[in-house]
């Protein structure tokens, strides 16, 4: 017999074909001796005219249950494992989708986090850098306030050690005409401008400039510096006493500490940083002579009493023969 369904052979004893599973036709025998007794007793080949016979399928208003097919062992397994292999697919996509929400949760929340920490860090370091700079700012400003301080008590301490200077100057040129007279002095003159200076004969005289207009008298044992010399005043400058002083105010590097004009002659002085300088200028008609005695602020004993005896003594002389 063969299987109505696919057209494989059946054996005896099959309930449902092996091939495609359907169930044996109703009318197959009903027990394999009957089958068997039944083929003894029918011939061995059938006219060549007699179909051969299939077994008629049921009628489809039959009300008896069709029997559920039941698989072999190897499709029962094969199904078994198909459906294994789909429900793990299913639960391995599950579980890589739900790694990878979880996983771009994380680098969101940590992308949020480092920003509101850069965030952080930045407003930190712009308070930082403010703070810094208005340290700094006020610290360039108490540096100038400290300058400008030491600035203004060293002007304050060079005005007033001018100042002294030139008191003492004038308390010695005053009170100490005596002591001045009975120095032992020394004499320097100028032919070519015609003009003579005093000076203490315990300093050395030095050579007459290249020029001819003056010299340079120093002492050995101190700062002190005596500088004379002379101009003609009638070939350019035409200056008048009040406009020579103008003229030295003009030029000294710091704000003169005392300045006068008396007749033809003209004083000033000033401190430049430890540096006491006298000026006294004879301003004639004709030529302009001068005196300059500097000094260190260590030596103003000695530069002082100096500044009493030598100026004074500056003088025109007739027989100039720079003429």
């Amino acid at each position: 017999m063969n299987c109505p369904q696919c057209g494989m052979p059946l054996a005896d004893d099959d309930l449902f074909c092996q091939e495609c599973g359907a169930p044996r036709p109703a009318s197959a025998p009903a027990s394999i001796p009957q089958a068997k007794a039944q083929a003894a007793t029918q011939p061995d080949s059938l006219p060549a005219t007699q179909p051969i016979p299939y077994p008629v399928p049921l009628p489809s208003n039959d009300s008896s249950p069709v029997p559920t097919p039941v698989m072999n062992g190897t499709a029962e397994r094969t199904a078994s494992v198909n459906h294994r292999t789909t429900a793990s697919t299913v639960i391995i996509t599950v579980l890589i989708a739900a790694i990878v929400l979880v996983a771009l949760g994380i680098a969101g929340f940590v992308a949020w986090g480092t920003g509101v920490f850069d965030n952080h860090q930045d407003a930190s370091a712009s308070a930082t850098t403010t703070k810094t700079s208005r340290t700094d700012s006020n610290t360039s400003k108490r540096s100038r306030t400290d300058s400008k301080k030491q600035s203004d008590k060293s002007t304050t301490k060079e005005s007033t050690d001018a100042k002294d200077s030139a008191t003492n100057q004038s308390d010695n040129a005053t009170g100490n005409s005596s002591n001045n007279a009975s120095a032992t002095m020394s004499t320097y003159a100028n032919a070519f401008f015609g003009y003579s200076v005093d000076y203490p004969s315990n300093i050395i005289e030095g050579p007459e400039s290249d020029s001819s207009d003056g010299c340079t008298i120093y002492d050995p044992n101190s700062s002190v510096v005596i500088t004379v010399w002379g101009a003609w005043n009638d070939v350019v400058a035409h200056s008048t006493p009040q406009s020579e002083l103008e003229s030295m105010r003009a030029n000294a590097p710091m704000s003169p500490s005392y300045e006068s004009v008396a007749g033809q002659s003209v004083y000033l002085s000033y401190q430049d940083g430890d540096t006491i300088h006298y000026i006294r200028e004879l301003v004639t008609d004709d030529k302009i002579l001068a005196v300059e005695i500097t000094y260190s602020t260590s030596d103003r004993a000695a530069g002082d009493a100096l500044t009493s005896t030598v100026p004074p003594t500056l003088h025109s002389v007739d027989g100039a023969n720079g003429r």
